[in-house]
Formats: C-alpha cells, sequence, structure tokens
C-alpha cells in the first residue's frame, strides 16, 4: 500500500484555502485543485509498503518522542515549485510554526530511521508547505501568486496522521491508518 505521513488541516483552514483555491481556478483553469479533504504538510512519503512495515510504522508512533506539544502555526502566503520558470506546484506557506514543524520532521524522520523503517534522508531542506493546485500547463502570474493574504489566520497542528493514498482516476483518496494526538506534554 503506497503510504504516507502527514500533519493534518482544521476544518476551518482547509475551508479558508478552499476558498483560495476557487479564487485560482477562476483565473487559471489549467490548474488541478487538490481536493479540501485532503490538505495536509507532508512530513514523510514512504510509498509502496507492506503490510507488515505497515505495522511497524503504526507501533513507531507510540513513540514518546512524537506525542509533542501542539505547534502554533499561521498561514503565509503563496508560492510555487519550481522557483525559476513555470510553476508545476501552487502551495501555501507557514509564516509562524515552520520552525517547530521542521524540528518535529527531523524528529520524526530519526524515530522511523532508527527503527529501520525507513533510509536516512538527505540533509536537504525541508520547507513546510501546503499543496494547493498542480499546473498541468500553462503560464502562471506569480505578481497574481503575491496577492493573496492570508498571514492572520493562526491555527494548531495537534496531530499526526498516518495515512494510506489510494489513487483513483479522480485523484488520491487519503484513508487514515494510524492517528496520534500531541500532548503537550512532549519536548
Amino acid at each position: 500500500m503506497r503510504v504516507f505521513a502527514a500533519l493534518p488541516l482544521s476544518s476551518e483552514i482547509r475551508k479558508l484555502l478552499s476558498e483560495v483555491m476557487d479564487k485560482l481556478d477562476l483565473f487559471y483553469k489549467n490548474l488541478k485543485m487538490v481536493p479540501e479533504a485532503s490538505l495536509h504538510i507532508t512530513l514523510h512519503f514512504f510509498g509502496e509498503i507492506g503490510k507488515e512495515k505497515t505495522e511497524k510504522l503504526k507501533s513507531a508512533l507510540d513513540n514518546p518522542l512524537l506525542a509533542g506539544r501542539i505547534i502554533k502555526a499561521a498561514l503565509g502566503g503563496l508560492g510555487s515549485f519550481p522557483a525559476r520558470g513555470n510553476p508545476r506546484v501552487i502551495f501555501c506557506t507557514l509564516k509562524e510554526g515552520a520552525e517547530e514543524v521542521v524540528s518535529f520532521r527531523k524528529t520524526f524522520n530519526e524515530i522511523i530511521h532508527n527503527s529501520g523503517l525507513a533510509a536516512q534522508e538527505e540533509e536537504r531542506s525541508f520547507t513546510p508547505h501546503i499543496t494547493l493546485a498542480r499546473n498541468k500547463q500553462g503560464r502562471i502570474d506569480p505578481h497574481f501568486l503575491n496577492s493573496f493574504d492570508l498571514e492572520q489566520r493562526v491555527f494548531s497542528f495537534d496531530r499526526l496522521i498516518l495515512y494510506q493514498s489510494i489513487l483513483r482516476s479522480t485523484g488520491a483518496e487519503h484513508c487514515p491508518l494510524k492517528t496520534l494526538i500531541f500532548t503537550g506534554e512532549g519536548k
């Protein structure tokens, strides 16, 4: 099964971002929007793995180091990958909470690596982001993306979810396999 770990968004923040995606869709019909229910920040994509490894991953989520503090965050602006040329992905950044998400991800990756569940990741830069849309073709005006103001939206990440991603003709469906609620007592 196809598995990944992510920080899900509250329904309020998903709704707000869905409204942003509706505006993007008005101007850019070539974008394929992420379904509102699927908005999240991916921490680790495991790819296709077997049932035994999935069960070990579920057990690894019981590590007390992961039951950390709730992460306070605030939405930033919109951005795109790649930074140069025509964007393939439109995303929303975090204005606040990004450092905490990066730190939590580092702890998560160390735990799964030490458990033999994933190879050591490269020490490349990780930028927490929420993918909103994928660009199938066509140009996108970066100034238009910069016109969205989301910085006043404060929220919290209060859980980690291990998801199964089921590919369908209508897009990926994300089914929770295990949820870890943050206790507020971790590091």
